[in-house]
């Protein structure tokens, strides 16, 4: 089989209006991805634009820019998908998905 699936939190903000965050999250994992990132990294920037978007109302006000992400979001709030993660790890490759590990 593949490789483990791959874990991400979400960031605690409130949210505003939760369309397009799922676009938003893509568009991020992409586009990182396309930079040349690992899939954690890109998985981050994914995450961190998810988050971005769903602060903002409607789809376009929350597509933001690489600068507007980087400085409304920054990497450092995403320090807890290492940690959930690991403890993913410990759990199982099937633990908080509704299935027995």
């Amino acid at each position: 089989m593949g490789a483990e699936p791959l874990i991400a939190a979400s960031l605690d903000i409130t949210p505003v209006d939760t369309t397009g965050a799922g676009d938003a999250f893509n568009a991020g994992l992409v586009t990182g991805l396309s930079a040349g990132f690992s899939m954690t990294e890109a998985i981050e920037l994914g995450v961190r634009a998810g988050a971005f978007c769903v602060t903002r109302l409607g789809v376009i006000e929350g597509l933001p820019t690489r600068q507007q992400l980087d400085a409304e979001v920054p990497v450092s709030h995403v320090d807890r998908l290492g940690e959930l993660a690991a403890d993913a790890d410990r759990r199982g490759p099937r633990a908080g998905r509704g299935q027995t590990p």
